[in-house]
């Protein structure tokens, strides 16, 4: 579940450095804004040991469809975000900004929580670590 939005977040941090059209800048705010989201909710999820399947049902939604928004292959609408917080048990509160804010230069998933901000100034408070394995240490 990490891994998925992880990447996510890192293919879209790299589409930073090109010259972006509008369409292409309101794309890019449609997923970090999904992506903002999405990460509030999987983050109650797992403080209530709630799963995709249960989310699914609490929101009268198929299991696969909940995994395709997760993993960035379908925007949320409005409604289903509303529906995903209070499955949860959350309500998101949304604040606009009067300019748009230049990304952050070093934006990286080092397994620290990260404060970032997106162009329209959504705080995206990552709690996203990249998976590790484990090395065992040989004993001479």
């Amino acid at each position: 579940m990490e891994d998925s939005l992880a990447n996510m977040l890192e293919e879209i941090v790299a589409s930073f450095k090109e010259e972006k059209t509008f369409e292409e800048k309101v794309e890019f705010e449609g997923q970090m804004l999904a992506f903002a989201f999405l990460s509030e909710i999987e983050r109650e999820m797992e403080a209530k040991g709630m799963k995709r399947k249960d989310l699914a049902k609490a929101v009268g939604k198929s299991p696969s469809y909940i995994t395709q928004l997760f993993r960035g292959n379908k925007l949320p609408n409005l409604n289903i975000l509303a529906a995903m917080g209070i499955a949860v048990g959350k309500l998101f509160d949304v604040k606009a900004v009067d300019s748009l804010q230049e990304p952050p230069n070093d934006l990286s998933l080092n397994g620290s929580k990260q404060n970032h901000k997106n162009l329209n100034g959504v705080e995206l408070n990552s709690p996203l670590k990249p998976k590790q394995k484990k090395r065992k240490i040989k004993k001479a």
